[in-house]
């Protein structure tokens, strides 16, 4: 493998702690998210791979990465997959209630000082100015930034395709759960939920603290549906104060196969986020035969079909959370085959296969395009 240069990666690193510092004296709060994307180490059409290539695919060009004004240099078609909002926002990663992104951003809600002529004015005007003459076609993981796409400023006028982000489906697949639960000691009678890690200082939307209400609401009912969560991933300190005492705390974990036989262990997989896009845990967890526990937003809807495969809370609190997960355990004693709904939903619209042959066809359109 050839090693990058020296300097290269100490521009790298010297633009990420460029932004990261630019985007802490913008941010209102530490946990948000918000890129001023003033930055940028790599300008994508200097690179020989780029300019011989046909079509351009951007996914992620934040953190210090590539700066709106080097995709203006772009000659040919860019496919964009949006992993969360920021390219048609002025600034922030997930708008919430915000909707200045359809006509023009300006007393941001996000950053420290919000004005009519704020950062997130100026970096959404000056993607419009850099942008609205490049051949941009958006590729969006979830029906839901499909729809705040069509509405944006930027974007609405684009053509947006619909493509589920894939997981892989042979490594992702239901196990014998009580096999898996001797091996690891865990007694077999528990009724076991699983969720990622999230801190109480994290991002608000990623709804801990609907999850802490939950757990106490199930914890504390009268038909003593006590439960048994099951984290997957780093915890802090000041989450495992606040977090059950019988929590069974699996730690980071590399390896998929692993990460695929902790899934298997669980009776059902909490995601308590008040606004994602389609997050990797609901596909993972789907494709092991879970059923999955959300609220009705953002791409959740797209993975978890409710009362087939799972539950969507229709209000963002922890009675309803608490409600669902309810549900969901009551109707697996019954007999309701949520392994075979999750399982067969992943299978035939979350797969690699499927994912690939949707790029495929959108790569190809697009090359007929140019050559006519």
């Amino acid at each position: 493998m050839t090693k990058k240069p020296f300097h290269f990666d100490f521009w790298n690193k010297l633009n990420a702690f460029g932004e990261a510092k630019l985007a802490r004296h913008y941010m209102k709060e530490a946990a948000q998210y918000f890129s001023p994307a003033l930055c940028g180490s790599f300008n994508p059409s200097s690179h020989s791979a780029v300019q011989e290539a046909d079509i351009v695919a951007l996914y992620w060009i934040n953190g210090g990465f590539i700066k709106p004004s080097f995709l203006r240099q772009l000659d040919k078609p860019i496919v964009w997959r949006l992993s969360d909002t920021w390219p048609f926002t002025g600034g922030c990663h997930y708008p919430s209630a915000c909707k200045g992104f359809t006509q023009e951003c300006g007393n941001c809600p996000q950053i420290k000082q919000p004005a009519p002529t704020d950062i997130s004015f100026r970096l959404l005007e000056k993607k419009q100015s850099l942008w609205h003459d490049l051949n941009i076609t958006i590729a969006a993981p979830s029906h839901w930034i499909a729809s705040l796409a069509r509405e944006s400023r930027l974007f609405r006028n684009r053509r947006i395709e619909v493509i589920p982000t894939g997981v892989d489906v042979h490594t992702f697949y239901p196990r014998g759960k009580a096999a898996l639960r001797a091996q690891r000691g865990i007694p077999q009678e528990e009724k076991i939920v699983l969720f990622t890690s999230i801190a109480p200082d994290a991002d608000e939307r990623k709804g801990f603290k609907e999850l802490l209400s939950a757990l106490d609401i199930l914890h504390r009912s009268p038909e003593n549906m006590a439960v048994t969560p099951l984290v997957v991933g780093n915890v802090s300190e000041a989450a495992k104060r606040l977090l059950p005492p019988n929590t069974i705390y699996a730690g980071y974990i590399a390896d998929d196969t692993v990460l695929a036989e902790t899934y298997c262990m669980a009776d059902a997989v909490i995601i308590p986020s008040l606004e994602d896009n389609l997050p990797n845990v609901a596909l993972e967890s789907a494709a092991c035969g879970l059923p999955l526990i959300a609220f009705n937003v953002g791409g959740l809807p797209d993975i978890v079909i409710h009362r087939h495969n799972g539950f969507l809370a229709a209000q963002l609190s922890g009675e309803m959370l608490a409600n669902g997960v309810r549900w969901v355990l009551q109707q697996e004693s019954q007999g309701l085959p949520f392994n075979e709904h999750s399982r067969c939903l992943a299978v035939e619209k979350f797969s690699l296969e499927a994912q690939a042959n949707h790029y495929i066809s959108l790569y190809q359109s697009l090359y007929d395009c140019e050559r006519k």
